[in-house]
């Protein structure tokens, strides 16, 4: 029984690390949604993760006894929820290509999607379609905060710079300051761009949502206070 448990954890653990949205690809549409699914999957977790992390930083003051009581688990859990958002959007903002474009090697991203949106679909774009193909290519590739996340990813979040363990942290926190309104906006930015193109593909995917989150945070802090006056 606890081999088959074991088993059973691991099967949820692939699924929710490699996509849940999986299913065969059986036509030029599957494989068109099977990419839209990527990319809102990526930008669901950005989203979901860092409210998580704003909602726990937001309820500090309230619930500063629970807080402080087990203060070493809701540090790492904050830190958990926001390098998880982290990792989500740096996904989405990637922009390396294996120069060979061999597909065990080739990543997918917000760019390389617009870039080939056209021929993914099909479609033959109208002037204004082009004109804000090119816009949103030009944010992708070097609006300032895109930039600066993408320094983050490359330097701290998949690779640690030797730079950085050598002396170098404050210049680069100067130069690649991330608030967590600039986080936001890279959610929302890219959220739009999805939008627009999965209206354009007529692609029925939104990104998914997790709702009452709020009140689920809330529910549990309030468990917790309830236990503490009990005791």
């Amino acid at each position: 029984a606890r081999a088959r448990f074991a088993r059973a954890a691991e099967e949820k653990m692939a699924v929710n690390l490699t996509g849940a949205f999986m299913f065969p690809i059986k036509s030029k549409a599957d494989e068109l949604a099977l990419r839209f699914g990527h990319i809102a999957t990526e930008l669901a977790e950005a989203k979901i993760h860092i409210t998580i992390y704003e909602q726990l930083e937001s309820k500090k003051s309230e619930f500063s006894k629970e807080f402080n009581h087990s203060l070493d688990f809701w540090e790492r859990t904050k830190t958990a929820h926001l390098l998880t958002s982290l990792i989500g959007l740096c996904r989405v903002y990637d922009n390396n290509r294996d120069p060979k474009q061999r597909v065990d090697r080739d990543p997918f991203h917000l760019l390389r999607f617009v870039e080939e949106i056209g021929t993914l679909s099909g479609s033959i774009f109208s002037v204004k379609e082009r004109k804000r193909q090119n816009c949103h290519l030009n944010f992708l590739r070097n609006n300032k905060q895109v930039l600066k996340l993408r320094k983050w990813r490359n330097g701290v979040i998949c690779h640690r710079n030797q730079s950085l363990l050598l002396g170098g942290r404050e210049n680069f926190l100067v130069q690649c300051n991330l608030s967590l309104e600039d986080v936001k906006n890279l959610i929302e930015k890219a959220a739009k761009i999805y939008a627009r193109w999965a209206e354009h593909c007529k692609i029925n995917y939104p990104i998914p949502r997790l709702n009452g989150i709020e009140n689920q945070i809330l529910f549990v802090l309030q468990s917790l206070k309830r236990d503490s006056i009990q005791r």
